[in-house]
Parts: C-alpha cells; structure tokens; sequence
C-alpha cells in the first residue's frame, strides 16, 4: 500500500488510497477517530506508548511522563527549553521515531500490507531561507532517516504540508466542479506548531495534474518559552490567563508546564475542538455546547474584538484540586497577542508578493484563485474570521471561497501526501532559496560587492538529485575553500555571505586531495597544481541540500551534504552583498 502521513503537533493522521473503491480512505484505529493524538507517555511499566493510547493513560493520570509537541522539537537545540518540556531521558527524535514506528507498523499489520511509497510531509516554515540563515537545524533529513529506519517500507519522500493540502484540493475539485483545476491556490495551513501560508499553481496534465509553489510564507519557531506560533501557543496562553487570573499561580507570569497543566490544556483543547457551527449556519437560542463559541462570537457582528468583553464562562477545567474558569475573554486575549499578529503579517506579505507579480486577489468574482483552510486549527472560527476580513470575504458566493474542503480540512495534508504516495497528482519542485558563491569581494565603506554565482537561483523548477552547476572553473584556493556560500532573497543582484565552518572546510579539504588524487591517476605524468574545478548543488526529493565539486578533466565529483545548517554556516559573521 501506499501512505501519506500529515505528522501534526498536536494530531497525526494517515490516508492511503482505496484501489478498489477509487476512494481516499482514513486509517481508523479500532474504536478511535482517525485524528491521532501527538502524544507519548511512559506508563508505570516503562514502554513508551504513543497515540490514542498515550492520551487515556494521560486523561487517567496513569502514566509516569508524558511528551507532547515532540514534532515541533526535533529541530531544538536549546537544552532549557527541552529540559523544561521534560525531554530529559528522552529526545524529541526518539520520540517521535516511537510515534511514527507504532502507528506505521500498525497500519501495516492490520492491512497485513507493507508500505510500497509512504510520504510524509512537514511544515512550510522549515523549508525557508530565513531558517537556514538563522543557522537551524534542518528537521527534514531528520524525519526522513526515522522513517527508513520503520521495517518494510520502501521508498519515502519528505514533501511540505501546503503541497500536500494542494494536490488533495486540486483533487477534490475535480470531484465536485467536474473538471480538472487551472489556477492558483493559497493555502493557509494552521496547525498545532505551525502557521504556514503557501501560493501554488496547478496545471492539469492528462492522468494528473501539476503543482508548482510560486510563493510561501510562515511563523512557527519555538521561542519565549512557546512551542511555534499556532495552535498549541495559542491553548497555553489561555490557560496561563486563566490560571493568573484565578489567583492559582501567585506572582508568576506563567503556570509550569507539569502534568496537571499538560491535562488542562489538553482538556481545554477537547473543548474548543468540540466546537462546530450552529445546523444550516444559522444563530439558535438555546444551543448546544457545541455551539457556545460560534454564537458569541456571531453576536460580537463585525468587531469580533468585543469578545474581549464578555466576561461569561466559557468552560470549568479542573487544575490539580481546582476548578478553574475558562472565559470568552481569555479566548480572545490569547488570540489577539499569539494568532492575530501573525496571520496579518504572513497574509500581506502574500498580498504584496501577489501584488508586485500581478497576481488578482482582491475580486470575489475571481475564478482563478481559491484560498483554501486547512490544518486542524484552521477550523478554528476566530481564524476564519480573520482571514476573510483580510481578504474582503463576500458572503454572497464568494468564489475565492466557494470550493472549501469541508470536513477534509483537518485531514487535507495526509489525503494529499496519499495521492502524492499513489503517484495520482505530481508536484513541480521549486528551490525555497537561491544557492551559490561570491567572487572578487571588494569592501567599502557601506558595502560589500561582488559577483554573484548561482547553481541554483532562487524559485528554480528542480528536479530532484539533478546536479546544478556553476558554469564558470574556479581555483583551489590555498589550503581550503572558498570564504563563502550564498542564500538569497527573491533578487538576483544581492544576497547574504556566509563563512563557513571549521568542519566543512576540513571536508571540503579533504574533497580537494580526492579530486587532485583522480586528476593525478589520469594525467600521472603532469606535475602537481593548483586544480581547477566546477562547483554546484542538487537537493534530493526531501529538499535536502549537498555541495558538489568537479574535475573536469578526470570527472571525478566529490559530494558534501549540507543538511545540518548549524554544522555548515557561522550565521553571527554573515554579511550583506550587494551586485553592482
């Protein structure tokens, strides 16, 4: 079988393809929802457990220690902060290698199938310059190796959640309009760790269609104490003002992130993911609970903020022996200060990139442009309103909005990793960043310039493990490598100087002997010198990046991978570099 898994921070879910209904298809656990829980815990015994499981040991407070946002983790490097989520005897990669082996195998075991093509795909916001220049630890090869180190699965493929989401609307589209979609998409991807905004265009093929990313954009880096900028941010400050505002933590700004506050915000969350629109959308007196929030937040009109106001219950949650409320204001609060200013900031770089490529946006008559919610907190009201107030929303058919998802929203990025996985739907790869070197720097007073060499520009279709030159030869420098690499913004004529490490020039080093070596086998009878080379890039399928250097009078290419930022850049040296 084939499986695309959207592995969340808060939940997972796993899809696969039907054959024989011609149907995506949910994996189920028995007697469980096919939203599973991100979550681990070591029981009294010992086992780390993990999914549906690990969460009634939590709700039982039957368990030793618990994990949670273990996704959002495995790039962390800090050891306070994974000290104080509680990653001591335990590192977010082998919990999260737990967490995919169990639920992968069992999978595998029920439908008595190995897993031929399994995709599984990552936040936006890993896959971004700004990441790499802040020296990140790449959490891509990561996710890839723990996935092939589960039994029995053959081929796997890293691709971003928004590129999932994509290919399931496009498919889903086509279900509903009767044709095949020609347009662009935004996807607005809010999860549990990571708000991610990516604009995409499909072209339909004959048995398929195709998705190139044009543009992406997000939040999500763990800081100040928060695990990203989105949905689990968002439940904790609203425990922290609820608990403040109870008298519970005294002077401190925030409650410790133990196990009776890990159970009120995972109480907290049941709660708000509890609740749906009223039936037929319409306000009803004396709703269900399910209902609460869409009803306060209808009766607030068109200045949602007046739900700051309203000091009524939301919800009581117990905190270790406490009862504790859970207020509209709090809702509110916590959203204007952790969700608010990020879905703006992210939503008009969108609109200014759309602006300055001509791309139309404004018009709700617009055909050629579907802006489509995805992500578990995607289905959150408070977002919705706010992206369609950025957006100008027209309730009268809005065709921006017309070919929502519906209740494949939560579930749109493991649908669309499936039919990745299947091979129904095909995705044009574009590089998130510009790559290459600088030559001749002169210094003046304010500026560095130079000249730019790019193997692979910024936005470039790729086609993964194809190998991107740089058509001019360089000299080996003494002793080393050249003084930098090179990531760059969407313009070619500048970008940022990055030294490199101590470790990659000893690689690269070590590269250079191997290249004079093969030079020397061919030519034995020429003398020694300085060699003279090519240097370029490729990313494999996973985006991945590796430096490549040639001879090219023996062919002889040496290849360096650079999937650890933090290992190859000296980000606090980097330096501006202007082509003049």
């Amino acid at each position: 079988m084939n499986l695309g898994i959207d592995f969340g921070s808060t939940y997972s879910s796993f899809s696969y393809y039907n054959k024989e209904k011609k149907q995506l298809d949910l994996w189920r656990p028995h007697g469980y929802s096919e939203a599973i829980p991100s979550v681990a815990c070591v029981d009294f015994s010992g086992q780390l457990i993990t999914g549906h499981d690990a969460k009634q040991l939590v709700i039982m407070d039957n368990f030793d220690c618990a994990f949670r946002a273990f996704k959002m983790l495995l790039t962390e490097r800090r050891p306070e902060i994974l000290a104080e989520r509680g990653y001591t005897e335990y590192t977010p990669e082998q919990v999260a290698e737990a967490f995919l082996h169990q639920q992968v195998l069992r999978i595998a075991e029920t439908k008595q199938e190995n897993i031929e093509n399994l995709v599984i795909c990552v936040p936006e916001v890993w896959n971004t310059e700004s990441r790499m220049r802040a020296g990140m630890v790449d959490g891509r090869p990561i996710l890839r190796a723990i996935c092939e180190r589960i039994p029995n699965v053959k081929n796997i493929q890293v691709v971003t959640e928004p590129a999932a989401a994509s290919a399931c609307f496009a498919y889903n589209y086509q279900q509903q309009a009767g044709k095949k979609l020609r347009g662009k998409i935004l996807i607005v991807d809010y999860g549990g760790g990571t708000l991610d905004l990516t604009l995409t265009d499909v072209t339909p093929l004959k048995d398929s269609v195709e998705i190139k990313v044009l543009f992406r954009t997000g939040e999500g880096e763990n800081s100040s104490g928060k695990i990203g900028n989105a949905g689990i941010a968002y439940m904790e400050r609203i425990a922290d003002l609820a608990l403040a505002e109870s008298s519970l933590l005294g002077e401190a700004p925030i409650a410790p992130r133990d196990s009776d506050f890990d159970k009120f915000v995972t109480t907290l969350e049941e709660h708000i993911k509890a609740q749906r629109p009223p039936v037929g959308g319409q306000n009803t007196t004396g709703s269900s609970y399910t209902e609460l929030l869409y009803n306060a937040v209808t009766e607030c009109g068109e200045k949602i903020s007046r739900l700051g106001k309203n000091d009524s219950t939301f919800v009581i949650i117990k905190y270790g022996k406490n009862r504790v409320k859970v207020k509209y204001c709090h809702l509110w609060q916590a959203y204007e200060e952790v969700i608010q200013p990020d879905l703006e900031k992210c939503v008009k770089e969108v609109q200014e990139w759309m602006d300055s490529h001509s791309i139309s946006y404004r018009e709700s008559t617009n055909e050629q442009l579907h802006i489509v919610l995805v992500g578990g907190f995607g289905k959150f009201i408070l977002v919705q309103r706010q992206l369609q107030k950025l957006f100008r929303f027209s309730a009268a058919g809005d065709a921006r909005f017309r070919y929502g998802l519906g209740e494949k929203q939560e579930y749109a990025v493991a649908m669309g990793g499936a039919l990745l996985a299947e091979g129904l739907v095909t995705l044009k790869r574009t590089a998130p960043y510009a790559i290459g070197i600088a030559t001749n720097i002169e210094k003046t007073d304010q500026h560095c310039k130079g000249i730019l060499n790019y193997a692979i520009a910024f936005r470039e279709e790729l086609a993964p493990n194809k190998e991107y030159w740089i058509p001019k030869r360089f000299l080996n420098p003494q002793g080393g490598f050249y003084e930098f690499l090179i990531g760059q913004d969407d313009n070619p004529r500048q970008g940022l100087l990055i030294p490199i490490t101590s470790a990659l020039v000893a690689k690269t080093s070590a590269a250079y002997a191997e290249l004079q070596a093969a030079y020397q086998k061919k030519f034995p009878n020429k003398a020694p010198g300085i060699i003279v080379h090519n240097l370029g890039f490729s990313m494999d399928e996973s985006e991945a990046l590796t430096l490549l250097l040639r001879e090219p009078e023996s062919g002889k290419v040496c290849r360096i991978p650079l999937s650890r930022y933090s290992e190859v850049f000296v980000m606090s040296e980097a330096k501006k570099v202007v082509q003049r």
